[in-house]
């Protein structure tokens, strides 16, 4: 998610726009972990110690992912027109980003073990992280769009190369 970041502000002239990116960023992933931990906790066949270390993930993220809400709300309102525009522009994208599985570095961890196939492996796992994106749950970012009086946009982001 970092990389993505990071490239997206690159690209960016404004030091306003830098620093919303980097807000939301940490507003949404804070978000979008409570839907992915919510599912993991629901899922068969993970093994009672990482389902309870999960569990315990979710009820921490459940406390304080309310204030990053409450921080999105605040922020939301301190910003003229321009950059409410530009803050519901950017509101998916940390999602997108969170869902990529950081192939390339998984690549460079395998070749550093000699693990044989890696580039293969790797390769047949790329075809995979497309349906990531494709079945995100933008169910929480949605529900803060909502409350910000942002119109939510999920349907713009599923096909977006950041």
């Amino acid at each position: 998610m970092t990389k993505y970041k990071n490239q997206f502000i690159e690209k960016l002239q404004e030091s306003w726009e830098k620093e919303l990116v980097s807000a939301v960023t940490a507003i949404v992933s804070e978000v979008f972990i409570s839907d992915y931990l919510k599912l993991l906790t629901k899922a068969d066949g993970i093994q009672p110690m990482n389902l309870a270390v999960v569990k315990a993930h979710y009820a921490d993220e459940m406390v304080h992912g309310k204030v990053f809400k409450l921080l999105a709300k605040n922020m939301f309102a301190n910003l003229n027109t321009e950059q409410r525009e530009f803050f519901a522009d950017v509101l998916y994208l940390p999602s997108v980003w969170f869902a990529d599985n950081e192939l390339d570095v998984w690549l460079s961890a395998l070749q550093q073990i000699n693990f044989k196939n890696a580039e293969s492996m790797i390769a047949d796992t790329k075809l995979r992280n497309a349906s990531n994106i494709e079945n995100l749950d933008f169910s929480e970012v949605n529900f803060l769009a909502r409350e910000l009086g942002i119109v939510p946009k999920t349907e713009l982001y599923l096909n977006c190369n950041y």
